[in-house]
């Protein structure tokens, strides 16, 4: 089940490769993340929209988010800052990612996702 994305917020500031890493930095809120508190990113195949890898990040305190976003709760704590390493599945493909809150430590469950339109092509 996904919750509703109505008062999610998000962005995409950095995403790029770099040497053998896929480098993220950015941030996702939400109203309803109290019973989601883990969070994962996920690099998604653009042709197929399909998972290619997950990892599981910790909060990243951003501060200039929370003063944009007083009335959402987590807006201090929503950064994120990211480096995943490449694997051979995406090697050439173009990928985008989406950033989840859920109440599964595997991933899935509940989730409040963020998904943005930013792609890159691995080299």
């Amino acid at each position: 089940m996904n919750i509703s994305p109505q008062g999610t917020l998000g962005s995409l500031d950095v995403l790029r490769q770099q040497g053998k890493s896929i480098y993220a930095f950015g941030w996702h809120i939400g109203r309803y993340t109290q019973s989601t508190p883990y969070r994962f990113m996920f690099i998604m195949d653009a042709k197929t929209h399909t998972e290619i890898a997950r990892t599981r990040i910790d909060n990243f305190t951003r501060n200039d988010v929370a003063k944009v976003y007083p009335d959402f709760s987590n807006a201090n704590l929503g950064g994120f800052n990211v480096n995943m390493p490449i694997t051979d599945k995406m090697s050439g493909k173009s990928v985008y990612t989406i950033v989840r809150y859920t109440d599964d430590p595997r991933g899935n469950g509940n989730t409040i996702d963020y998904s943005s339109p930013t792609q890159i092509t691995i080299k």
